[in-house]
């Protein structure tokens, strides 16, 4: 099923598109990898093995230890019908940049991801009335942060 290579006479990975949803998350959120495969032809391929693996900023393979760097929920798919493979990349605690590899036969693809950390937000609403009518009336917002 969707390998072989030139010369095999059978459809193979030439090129990748991959994909994340977010690319900005925050720490302990997740995200949805996917990555979409093309044979020599530009069409998209079914039943073809992809690898997703987190990579270190040095190219190293991440191994991965609970709570840092985050973990992928599964790191070897099939493309479905529509020559899509799809994994989840679950943030740990750590911030920063993450890298996520993609490997169909001989191609591979790599997306960054942020993790940043979460900011609660404050609002603020206030209405000074006399006699019953509105006189002044406002709402602010700020992030924790900045408090």
């Amino acid at each position: 099923p969707g390998g072989g290579g030139p010369g095999s006479g059978s459809l193979y990975p030439t090129s990748m598109i991959l994909t994340a949803s977010p690319e900005t998350l925050t720490a302990t959120y997740a995200s949805e990898i996917t990555a979409l495969v093309y044979d020599q032809n530009g069409a998209l391929i079914p039943d073809t093995q992809v690898n997703f693996e987190l990579i270190k900023e040095n190219n190293d393979t991440y191994r991965p230890y609970p709570g840092e760097a985050g973990h992928l929920t599964i790191s070897s798919a099939f493309t479905d019908q529509a020559g899509e493979a799809n994994t989840t990349y679950q943030a740990g605690r750590s911030l920063g940049k993450v890298k996520v590899r993609a490997t169909a036969g001989s191609i591979s693809e790599e997306i960054e991801l942020t993790i940043t950390r979460a900011i609660a937000k404050i609002t603020l609403t206030a209405k000074i009335t006399r006699l019953g009518r509105e006189i002044i009336s406002f709402l602010t917002s700020c992030p924790m942060s900045d408090i």
